[in-house]
């Protein structure tokens, strides 16, 4: 519940759950376009981040993940969202990436952030919580590839 307090989505109410969700996603892997990985640290599946709603047509596409609280804080989940902006600019060929993140929980926007992403502004009353459903605002942030080819030139 502490992970899932800010999120859309129900949490899993247990490991039978989860893999019932696993179960769901890996028919998906079949699909040139499902960008959906685990994030693992020292051998242990900690979380997951995908790249999601992408568009061909408009070369944008949003990201999304979530990590275990016990992870929190310690850069693990900056380096994936930057491994999976490198990948969706240079192998997916995107020239836009969102991300956006419940109002509430401004440490999803210190990892945007930190990966290079510039806040565009606040949806309103943009989404429906699952915890408490309430209507609550979105920060969201966004990276163009010029953005991201200027930050990796720059180290």
């Amino acid at each position: 519940p502490l992970v899932t307090r800010y999120v859309t989505w129900e949490t899993h109410a247990s490991v039978e759950t989860t893999r019932s969700v696993l179960a769901e996603w890996v028919p998906q892997y079949e699909k040139q376009d499902y960008y959906h990985w685990l994030i693992e640290y020292e051998g242990v599946p900690i979380g997951s981040i995908s790249l999601f709603g992408v568009s061909d047509w408009h070369r944008r596409g949003e990201l999304g993940y979530c990590i275990g609280s016990s992870y929190w804080n310690k850069g693990i989940t900056t380096k994936a969202v930057s491994l999976v902006l490198d990948f969706a600019f240079q192998e997916v060929g995107l020239e836009r990436v969102i991300a956006r993140h419940d109002v509430e929980n401004p440490a999803l926007g210190r990892v945007m952030q930190k990966a290079g992403m510039i806040k565009e502004g606040v949806l309103r009353r943009d989404v429906r919580r699952k915890s408490d459903g309430v209507f609550t605002d979105m920060v969201i942030y966004g990276i163009l590839r010029d953005e991201w080819a200027a930050r990796r030139q720059n180290g």
